[in-house]
């Protein structure tokens, strides 16, 4: 997920953004971190991850719901007071991706990714059309953003580029959303941006056997629980007055590795893998963001994790 302004990165808001830093190998027993330097806005660390049980696979097994309550049929993020959440606002939206030819790429139709040797490469963008909102935009919305797409620092491998395309999300008014890096000719079958500024970005193989989910809480008291879920480390994270909150139902991980306090990559024991984020610190809103992805290629989602790394807060 990226949001669109310039080079200085940002989580998912309604109606703004917020400041933050964007984003050899030392193996564990599923996963994996190397941190390695990448150019970009002030040149800041980019903290990679890998899972490595088995660099061959091409499958995985059927996806698990992932919090207690969305096994019940309730996500997350309607924990809280409010209401108007994105996964009560989106819709099975099924829609093919772009077909556009490399000699008629540019700013208005793709997104160009400046690796950390110079390379430069341009990766097509797919609308997303019929997406859910949680306040009804008060203007047509744009299928993409009027100034166009800004560059990426960011290395896609290049044996990948005609894998992938960029998946945008209009934020309702026209002067941002998220763009999120996905496999190439999938289908969007879930798309959404509450009213709160949460965010939820489903995409499907056409057989559906692969898929990609994206996520963004941003009401505390779901965020509190997500945290409490998914990082070991939550007692240094939620405040000791805010941990009340049980009970809290994790996953079941095959592993998990903390790339730094608040970023986590884990692999769930259905062989899903995925990324989790928490933004917060001095005068930052709150942000919890996930990232799954199975059946894929092991390096596609590799590049698929590490690019939310790279645009996702999380120092």
């Amino acid at each position: 997920m990226n949001c669109m302004k310039p080079c200085h990165p940002a989580t998912v808001h309604k109606g703004g953004q917020k400041a933050g830093a964007r984003r050899s190998a030392l193996p564990f027993a599923l996963v994996m971190m190397v941190a390695i330097g990448v150019g970009g806005c002030g040149t800041p660390l980019q903290v990679s991850v890998g899972h490595v049980t088995n660099a061959s696979k091409t499958s995985t097994a059927a996806h698990q719901q992932v919090r207690g309550e969305e096994a019940n049929g309730t996500s997350s993020s309607n924990r809280s007071a409010g209401g108007d959440k994105a996964k009560q606002h989106t819709a099975n939206v099924e829609q093919p991706s772009s077909n556009t030819q490399s000699s008629l790429l540019n700013n208005q139709n793709s997104v160009l990714f400046i690796g950390r040797d110079g390379q430069q490469v341009r990766i097509p963008v797919v609308p997303i059309v019929n997406a859910q909102y949680g306040i009804t935009p008060e203007q047509p919305l744009l299928p993409y953003p009027a100034g166009g797409f800004h560059p990426i620092h960011f290395t896609i491998p290049p044996d990948q580029v005609s894998d992938l395309s960029v998946y945008f999300l209009n934020n309702g008014t026209n002067d941002g959303g998220v763009e999120l890096l996905g496999p190439r000719g999938w289908w969007v079958t879930r798309a959404g941006d509450g009213a709160d500024g949460s965010v939820a970005i489903d995409l499907a193989s056409g057989d559906g056997q692969s898929t990609l989910t994206f996520f963004v809480d941003t009401a505390m008291g779901g965020i509190v629980q997500d945290v409490m879920a998914y990082f070991p480390n939550w007692q240094q994270l939620i405040p000791q007055d805010m941990q009340d909150v049980g009970p809290v139902t994790s996953p079941t991980f095959a592993a998990r590795v903390l790339l730094n306090p608040n970023a986590l990559a884990y692999e769930l024991a259905d062989g899903t893998n995925g990324l989790a984020i928490f933004v917060h610190g001095p005068n930052v809103n709150w942000d919890f963001v996930q990232e799954e992805v199975r059946g894929l290629p092991h390096d596609l989602e590799t590049t698929l994790l590490n690019y939310e790394l790279s645009v996702t807060p999380h120092s």
